[in-house]
């Protein structure tokens, strides 16, 4: 009541000022409520416009003039790894610094040929190959989420590769993996994902499976001609490097 009596009323200019300075506010925390808004907008749409129009290199793959100071990442499982695998690890290690063949598995599940056994394929046939390039090939048995490893300090991937026969293909099948891919380490992390490029494989190895593979070697167990005569043991020098055939023989044809 006595501010009412004694505090003078604002005159039309000073409320007119009042209420400008409220409008300012109001706009000032619009304004910056809008901008992480807009920012996840566009984030979603590239994000989307990743996932809708993947990069893929096709074959012949383009020839790098020089190696481009990244690490990258090849995923698969390598059960077993064979030429297909080991065609485009040459080509990418030519092309990057550092590449990493992560060899994905689940810590609960039981493997016939574990993902270390794997690993050790892959580095025994990359090692002659790393003396001549300064040893820019590795493998790696991850476990969980394969971009969380490619993130980490450590490894600080700038790319992800899959390998794939052509996207007409295999694209229907990896479109799943990719979108989760994109958009998980969003939700999942708060942090952008690292990108994928798919690589079609070339043609020569392209009708290699691991589990051709992996039926030559059961089919050669128990045999020391080879199997049918030799003609198992002339198919696998087809589809598995010399240096670590023996190595795969003695791992896969002991599966049950």
């Amino acid at each position: 009541v006595l501010s009412i009596l004694f505090w003078p009323p604002e005159s039309k200019q000073e409320q007119q000022t009042t209420d400008s300075l409220k409008n300012g506010t109001m706009m000032s925390f619009l304004f910056f409520l809008l901008i992480p808004f807009a920012a996840f907008v566009v984030l979603m749409l590239i994000l989307a416009y990743r996932t809708l129009f993947p990069k893929v290199i096709s074959h012949p793959w383009p020839k790098p003039s020089k190696k481009i100071d990244k690490t990258i990442i090849l995923a698969g499982s390598y059960n077993p790894p064979h030429n297909g695998h080991f065609e485009m690890l040459r080509y990418l290690s030519e092309r990057y610094t550092k590449v990493i063949a992560v060899v994905g598995m689940n810590p609960d599940k039981k493997y016939d040929v574990t993902p270390e056994q794997r690993v050790k394929m892959i580095d025994k046939w990359a090692a002659p190959i790393n003396k001549k390039t300064g040893g820019n090939i590795q493998g790696k048995a991850v476990s969980g989420y394969i971009y969380r490893y490619g993130k980490s300090k450590e490894v600080n991937a700038k790319l992800f590769f899959r390998g794939i026969r052509t996207w007409e293909k295999d694209g229907k099948d990896e479109r799943y993996l990719h979108y989760l891919n994109n958009f998980t380490p969003v939700f999942a992390d708060h942090y952008m994902p690292i990108p994928t490029v798919f690589i079609e494989g070339d043609p020569r190895y392209n009708s290699i499976s691991s589990t051709v593979v992996r039926n030559l070697c059961n089919s050669m167990k128990g045999q020391k001609d080879g199997g049918k005569d030799g003609n198992d043991a002339a198919e696998l020098s087809k589809l598995v490097p010399d240096i670590i055939r023996a190595d795969v023989v003695e791992a896969y044809a002991s599966q049950k």
